[in-house]
């Protein structure tokens, strides 16, 4: 599943961000449920659904099961402006890009997106930016491979 929006992108960042900082992240009282609903309910744009094939019986590991599914993940994930522009800011705008559909940058309001990051603390932007850069970072990790694709 990819999403346009995280609805838990701050509460994802401001996690990452206190880990950075060498500290153990406390989770409050009913952290957890509360992220669970805040992803469920919450606004995510856009919303692509993809299901890859089973995995072979050929797998001789955990960490080939896991390599299998992350390439699988990478490849059906379907980019959406939010991530690409999250992408180009963290690593310029002449960063190569893997293929995709381009119809789904004209989806994102790149102003929009702004001001949802701007909004959040200072110190936790960056690991925001990370979150939806994180897909575009697979998808060209798995296009360097060019190793086949279980499914």
């Amino acid at each position: 599943i990819s999403y346009e929006l995280d609805p838990c992108d701050g509460l994802k960042a401001a996690e990452l961000y206190q880990a950075a900082q060498g500290g153990p992240y406390q989770k409050a009282e009913h952290e957890d449920m509360v992220s669970i609903a805040t992803g469920i309910s919450g606004a995510k744009g856009r919303v692509h659904v993809a299901f890859g094939q089973p995995l072979g019986a050929d797998l001789e590991s955990p960490e080939a099961v896991a390599e299998a599914l992350n390439r699988q993940i990478a490849r059906h994930y379907a980019l959406r402006g939010t991530n690409l522009l999250a992408y180009r800011r963290l690593h310029g705008s002449s960063a190569a890009l893997p293929q995709h559909d381009t119809s789904t940058e004209d989806s994102c309001d790149p102003g929009q997106f702004q001001a949802r990051i701007q909004a959040l603390p200072e110190a936790h932007r960056t690991y925001a930016l990370a979150i939806y850069a994180n897909a575009v970072i697979s998808k060209l990790h798995y296009a360097e491979q060019q190793s086949p694709v279980v499914d």
